[in-house]
């Protein structure tokens, strides 16, 4: 029998012909194509519970067990009044591409200082910092004890203790325990069912042996609607701390695409700004999508629109979503207790909206695509009326940077111009192009890192361009035209270097991506009437 010699890579022919022999070159398939993905959200906002770090939930029932289930009825409440978190708040009705969804949970944390006078039948008075009183004898507050803000007059949050604690007599240190929240309005409507009920636990204070004056200071998140503008600089700060956690140093932040708050503030916004510019330097690309506050006129002119969004948080990488809108009953009834009337629907920010269509659509697609499923749970525009929207009006909404919300009659609810907010740019003004920039330039990175400070053997740089041509034909998909995602490409390893760049160790690498257009607009010319002759092929 003849000698077999086996090789992984065609021999070269000297290797050949160096002895009479039967080659095989067994050559190995293609690595699998693994891809850097584009549809990671993360959104930052306060939950009952769960961990102050960047978190990837699994599952919806992963979700609920690490952060607190949207509709849960807390302990020792006097009725079934739900409260939860305005992270929750923010993901009703959203959905996000499987392991899509990472939440970072803002540290609400600090004391609040709590006084009031027992034994009156009052709801105890929860305020913001103050001074603790001393106390006059020794007391016990007991587990499920509740304090709420504005003496109880049109109260907005109730909240219970957790545990009991013990107050020796003289104490002048305010005692942080923890709390929940069983009790959240937005507005004046609380229903006085909820109120009546929580007075009478009250009017048995003074049984407990509780002095005349108190102070407590109780850890609890405050409670926020998606939409309220904050001026709290606490509250904004405890938000920046959160925001920065989500800087690309480790898993999973430095898989997020999208971030969003739900909270909004100038200052977060400011936040948010800074972080897709950080995070982008260092990692994969990343988009923020910013709300202006709720009931914002239309803005006239950019430098309306600027002053609604900040005109310093205008670039390719932010998106800009007006107005705010009315959700459905189910949610109100969440966040209230009840509906009594038409103008108790809730406003909710389109960014997490936004943010939803961007995690499940790639990236080369319009997120004003017609047929959006998960905007169609919105019930109209934020009240009161902001007017009609005329075409004038979107006109000038995608001149100014701004993604507008629209009802089609036929297709739904729509966002009208899938743009950025950079007006500076018209190469740079569509949310897909900075997408697929973002989602291509990361795959290069990828595909280029497993060959960085590696010897540039002639073998190396033809098996990198093959690993860029391979994911580039496959984006391609010449042989499936319904896979197509980009139009064509072309690979350059070659040209853009010169011998004193290849002495430096610098290789450049050009790839040129041309992207499907959209079909943004369609002409259709049409002749109808008894006179129009119809042409016939022959």
């Amino acid at each position: 029998m003849a000698i077999v010699r086996r090789f992984t890579k065609y021999p070269t022919l000297d290797e050949l012909a160096n002895i009479e022999s039967v080659v095989i070159v067994d050559l190995a398939g293609p690595a699998p194509l693994t891809t850097i993905g584009s549809r990671v959200c993360c959104i930052v906002g306060e939950f009952l519970k769960g961990p102050y770090i960047p978190t990837r939930p699994s599952s919806i029932g992963d979700l609920i067990d690490q952060f607190g289930s949207f509709s849960s009825v807390i302990p020792h409440a006097a009725i079934a009044n739900r409260a939860q978190g305005n992270g929750f708040l923010a993901l009703a009705r959203k959905k996000f591409a499987t392991n899509g969804l990472i939440i970072q949970r803002v540290d609400l944390r600090a004391a609040s200082a709590a006084s009031g006078v027992a034994g009156t039948g009052q709801l105890t008075s929860l305020t913001f910092g103050g001074t603790p009183t001393p106390s006059t004898q020794d007391f016990v507050l007991p587990a499920g004890f509740r304090f709420s803000d504005q003496a109880g007059a049109l109260a907005t949050k109730i909240v219970c203790l957790a545990e009991d604690v013990t107050v020796p007599k003289g104490s002048t240190m305010p005692y942080v325990v923890s709390g929940v929240d069983v009790f959240f309005n937005t507005g004046v409507d609380a229903t006085a069912a909820g109120l009546d009920a929580i007075d009478t636990v009250f009017d048995t204070m003074a049984t407990f042996g509780f002095p005349t004056t108190m102070t407590l200071a109780v850890v609890a998140p405050d409670l926020y609607i998606p939409g309220t503008v904050v001026v709290t600089s606490s509250v904004d700060a405890a938000y920046a701390a959160a925001i920065l956690k989500t800087l690309p140093n480790e898993e999973p932040a430095n898989t997020i695409n999208v971030i969003w708050s739900a909270m909004q503030s100038t200052a977060i916004a400011t936040n948010l700004d800074a972080n897709e510019v950080d995070s982008s330097a260092s990692g994969p690309g990343r988009m923020a999508v910013l709300r202006c506050a709720s009931q914002v006129a239309k803005p006239a002119n950019n430098a309306a629109a600027e002053a609604a969004f900040g005109a310093g948080n205008r670039d390719a990488r932010n998106i800009w979503v007006y107005p705010h809108v009315r959700v459905n009953p189910q949610l109100t009834d969440v966040i209230t207790g009840a509906q009594t009337a038409d103008t108790d629907f809730p406003q909710s920010g389109l960014d997490g909206f936004m943010a939803s269509i961007l995690s499940t659509q790639n990236p080369e697609q319009n997120p004003g695509e017609p047929g959006q499923e998960v905007l169609q749970s919105i019930l109209s525009l934020e009240t009161p009326t902001l007017g009609t929207f005329t075409l004038a009006d979107y006109i000038n909404f995608r001149t100014f940077g701004m993604a507008v919300l629209r009802k089609d009659p036929s297709s739904g609810w729509e966002f009208q111009s899938g743009v950025t907010s950079d007006v500076t740019d018209a190469a740079k003004s569509e949310i897909k192009r900075q997408r697929m920039a973002d989602y291509l330039n990361d795959n290069f990175a990828a595909i280029a890192a497993k060959y960085n400070k590696k010897l540039a053997s002639s073998d190396r740089r033809d098996c990198l361009l093959a690993e860029y041509t391979r994911f580039l034909e496959n984006l391609k998909s010449s042989n499936n035209p319904a896979g197509q995602r980009i139009e064509d490409f072309a690979v350059d390893i070659d040209g853009g270097n010169t011998q004193t760049l290849m002495d430096a160790g610098i290789f450049v690498d050009r790839i040129d991506v041309k992207m499907l257009q959209d079909m943004r607009t369609i002409v259709i010319q049409s002749t109808c009437g008894e006179t129009v002759t119809i042409q016939v092929a022959s």
